[in-house]
């Protein structure tokens, strides 16, 4: 799916170019598991908040997807940094992605779990457990 987002994915096919076609298989993707496991089952996505190679997503970028999967319906967001290990910038790596930014992007979301580098915080994982049981 990260191909699919990517600012590179420059696709003709209608998945690929602005970020309106490049977050359409996500949100199919998403539709479809939804639609098989129904509502009491908890759904999120994990994508890059920054990929760290030239021409790639940035913050913005990752802002849009959230709102879009926020809008959706998905449970959580999962936001990480960088991008394959073949293009990534490992120097730029080696900096955290802060939680600032990952509040920014999914600041939009009100149902969805913050995450952050994979995981919960204290309060998320409460409300997670508490919604489970």
């Amino acid at each position: 799916m990260a191909g699919f987002l990517s600012a590179l994915n420059n696709r003709g096919d209608g998945y690929g170019g602005p970020r309106e076609n490049r977050v359409r298989l996500p949100l199919e993707v998403y539709r479809a598991v939804r639609q098989q496991v129904g509502d009491d089952y908890v759904v999120g996505v994990r994508f890059l908040g920054d990929e760290v190679i030239a021409g790639g997503n940035r913050i913005d970028d990752a802002s849009y997807f959230g709102v879009e999967f926020a809008r959706a319906g998905l449970d959580f967001l999962s936001i990480s940094k960088g991008g394959n290990l073949k293009t990534r910038n490992r120097r730029k790596l080696a900096r955290r992605f802060t939680l600032t930014r990952a509040r920014a992007a999914t600041s939009v979301c009100q149902r969805c779990f913050r995450m952050r580098l994979g995981r919960l915080d204290a309060a998320c994982r409460w409300s997670l457990l508490s919604s489970t049981r």
